[in-house]
């Protein structure tokens, strides 16, 4: 069963429709009030709706196709209703004197110009058949509308085969929804405390199991505070040295900068010839040689050491 159906009356003798209860004529629908004035109702039957007995639809419409209307101003005056029958015949001779439904839709319809549509809502009176004892999937249902007080010239007609055929749409439930829905996972274990976390190697160097001379930058977990941060002056051949006192070899990033450009180098990344910087188990050392000291005046680093939570 699909959930969305659309069907047109099949044939000219699937619509139908008289005036002021006399004469009827098959192939066309029309609802309302002429000029002269005649009453006007009218009927559409559409086949093959497959849907099981005792479904309830989620919605129904009948889409009116106006190939014609009356010239008068005033809104259409309608009343709808299904053909209370289980697979109802077609409309080669008059539908009027059938069954009608229970459910009923009535309307006050400020009509567009021809050549638009018109919605009639007949959930009520589809969902009333569906819920019929003999009612099969694949059997044919139908409507009638009837003029409910409109004014002098105020009609709607659609022609069978002319133009664009009204339909009946059918939506049987729901949008799907295809969110999936909540669902427990087994609780994972919590991972040791190194060996996990953000790590990044020197150039060139495999990050999964590097040599501590390798990692440029390492952390026991995915958030870094500074323990230490500040700035070192270094003179020819003294090494400077920052302890921490963490008792680890802390992650840190440390830049050294050119005497004589002013430019920063990362460390200990010695793209810099002469600088050198290390982590030892409770400091940072940082050093300089001659051939990095080219105006006697000493280098900067400039350092920030990070505590590892996991390591405390």
């Amino acid at each position: 069963m699909a959930n969305e159906l659309e069907r047109q009356p099949p044939t000219s003798v699937d619509m139908g429709l008289d005036l002021d209860g006399g004469t009827y004529t098959s192939g066309g629908y029309a609802v309302g009030k002429t000029s002269n004035p005649f009453t006007i109702r009218g009927g559409m039957r559409f086949t093959n709706i497959t849907i099981a007995q005792g479904v309830t639809v989620f919605s129904a419409n009948i889409n009116i196709f106006l190939d014609a209307k009356g010239a008068a101003a005033g809104n259409l005056l309608l009343k709808t209703y299904g053909i209370d029958e289980d697979n109802t015949a077609d409309f080669s001779g008059s539908p009027f004197g059938r069954p009608k439904t229970t459910a009923v839709t009535t309307q006050s319809l400020s009509l567009p110009a021809a050549g638009n549509y018109v919605g009639i809502n007949v959930k009520d009176q589809v969902n009333e058949i569906l819920g019929r004892g003999g009612w099969s999937s694949g059997n044919a249902m139908g409507f009638i509308s009837e003029d409910n007080g409109s004014p002098n010239d105020v009609y709607m007609e659609d022609d069978w085969g002319v133009l664009t055929d009204s339909y009946l749409s059918i939506l049987v439930s729901t949008n799907p929804d295809f969110t999936p829905g909540p669902y427990s996972i087994n609780t994972r274990p919590s991972p040791s405390p190194r060996g996990w976390g953000l790590k990044v190697s020197r150039p060139g160097k495999d990050v999964t199991n590097p040599i501590e001379a390798n990692i440029n930058f390492t952390s026991g977990k995915l958030a870094l505070k500074a323990k230490f941060f500040g700035l070192k002056q270094l003179a020819f051949s003294v090494a400077q040295s920052v302890v921490h006192g963490l008792g680890y070899k802390a992650s840190f990033v440390a830049f050294g900068k050119d005497a004589s450009t002013g430019f920063l180098h990362k460390l200990p990344r010695l793209e810099l010839p002469g600088f050198s910087g290390a982590m030892t188990g409770d400091k940072y050392q940082a050093s300089i040689t001659a051939s990095n000291d080219t105006t006697g005046g000493g280098a900067d680093v400039i350092y920030y050491i990070f505590i590892d939570d996991l390591n405390l």
